[in-house]
């Protein structure tokens, strides 16, 4: 994907059919990071189904490689749903309220464009 992700759930679901996620830098999917804060500042932390490849091409291609040599789709989905139940399960009191922001239109497409920098560092 090329834009940062913020709702998560194409992540949610490449890591249900057993794959993992690579990201161009730690930031980018904040919505997955581990912790409970989701709304202060804190470090990114995630599970081993990430691989972030600092948005460098060769790196990537080199992640790439290296995963796909011991990659098995068993662990990484069952590594989601150890890791981040939540996320694997969902929240139905989150959803109703979820939609209830659609409805207010307090929640629109591109609401992402706004918040975009929501878990990046402040720059100097």
């Amino acid at each position: 994907m090329a834009h940062a992700e913020a709702f998560g759930l194409p992540i949610c679901e490449v890591q249900a059919c057993g794959s993992k996620i690579f990201m161009p830098d730690p930031h980018w999917a904040a919505a997955h990071w581990i912790g409970d804060e989701y709304h202060t500042r804190r470090q990114p932390r995630f599970t081993s189904n990430f691989v972030i490849y600092e948005n460098d091409p060769a790196a990537l291609a080199k992640k790439l490689l290296d995963e796909s040599a011991s990659f098995d789709p068993k662990t990484v989905r069952q590594t989601f749903v150890a890791e981040q139940a939540r996320m694997f399960k969902g929240d139905r009191e989150e959803l109703s309220h979820f939609l209830e922001m659609v409805r207010k239109k307090e929640i629109h497409s591109r609401l992402h464009q706004e918040h975009w920098r929501i878990g990046r560092p402040i720059p100097a």
